[in-house]
């Protein structure tokens, strides 16, 4: 058994984000100075240009894909460990925050990659508030949970948990299959996207069950080998993404939103936070917090329509009232308008 402990909880989900930032900035220097080199090159004739295709050594472009695997291997251990120090529902909210608030300082700040605009930083600060809030009325590590098979036993834990085992396996198979394709393009994103979302939930949970259970045999193997399985169709589905998603500024928030709803849920379900919530209002008001953060962060308009319909009366009120104004002013009972 795991001895529980918040700090390393938190720790090893703050590095998760940092060196999944950093696998990624990698690539992006490298992908950066290969443009940049190429550029003077081509200024410098057709000698300096055949330079420039060899700027970038096979021994640079080598270390740069061994970096890059090296931090998403650290990024994978500190996201297989942290569940098993803490609850779900903190690990993947402060996860989540702590790669948000690295990719801009990192990658926007540092590395001037990304223009981030006022509304990204100021969600970006809300999100960032929220997670530090959350280990404080959010629930407290359950030293007495020494068998998590029990509490995946329940009715309540089986039937969650197996809907998503269904769900995920079901698109999965959907996915490489490629049946996506055939679905239509709105259908297809969703069958990705219940792919990211299930494993977004399931991995935490496989992994804080074989990494707290105190003595586990052929269970704990096949949990093991389920986590590395989704591990390996979570990184496929990240390439099927990344060719075939239409709008990330879309589909990232609600795989967001996603994770953070339904791991809370999988907290309170499956592992019982429900016994160890600090405070129910702060714990609501903080995952309502990171939802509109992430809101604030998307390109969804959820009520466009509504201020479009509140524009338009508005405009026929101030239409009606001129009109009125210019009737008792000239005192004519007949308006011609001229459009």
């Amino acid at each position: 058994m795991v001895e529980q402990n918040l700090v390393l909880c938190l720790l090893f989900a703050t590095l998760d984000g940092l060196f999944e930032i950093l696998a990624i900035a990698v690539l992006m220097y490298h992908d950066k100075k290969s443009e940049t080199d190429g550029d003077e090159s081509e200024t410098d004739g057709d000698e300096s240009e055949t330079d420039g295709d060899e700027a970038i050594s096979p021994c640079a472009r080598y270390a740069g894909m061994g970096a890059n695997l090296l931090f998403q291997g650290l990024s994978t251990i500190s996201a297989t460990v942290a569940p098993w120090f803490g609850p779900v529902s903190i690990f993947v909210p402060t996860a989540l925050c702590s790669e948000l608030l690295l990719n801009m300082v990192i990658i926007g700040f540092i590395m001037k990659k990304e223009e981030l605009n006022k509304d990204t930083q100021v969600a970006t600060y809300i999100m960032l508030l929220a997670a530090l809030l959350l280990p404080v009325v959010g629930p407290i590590p359950q030293d007495d949970q020494t068998n998590p098979l029990t509490l995946l036993e329940k009715p309540f834990s089986l039937a969650w948990i197996g809907l998503f085992v269904v769900l995920f396996i079901g698109s999965t198979a959907l996915m490489i299959m490629k049946r996506y394709e055939r679905m239509g393009q709105f259908r297809g994103e969703m069958c990705i996207l219940v792919v990211a979302i299930g494993a977004e939930v399931l991995s935490p949970t496989v992994s804080r069950a074989f990494g707290t259970m105190e003595s586990g045999g052929a269970v704990r193997i096949a949990l093991i080998g389920f986590y590395i399985m989704i591990q390996l169709v979570w990184t496929y589905q990240g390439i099927v993404e990344a060719r075939y998603v239409s709008s990330h500024v879309k589909y990232v928030p609600l795989s967001t939103c996603g994770a953070l709803i339904f791991n809370a849920l999988t907290g309170l379900l499956v592992w019982e936070d429900w016994k160890a919530i600090t405070s129910w209002l702060g714990y609501a008001y903080t995952f309502m917090i990171m939802l509109f953060g992430v809101y604030l962060m998307s390109d969804l308009k959820f009520f466009e329509v509504k201020e479009k319909r509140t524009r338009s009366s508005m405009a026929m009120f101030i239409d009606t009232v001129d009109t009125t104004m210019l009737v008792r002013s000239t005192g004519s009972r007949h308006l011609d308008v001229e459009n």
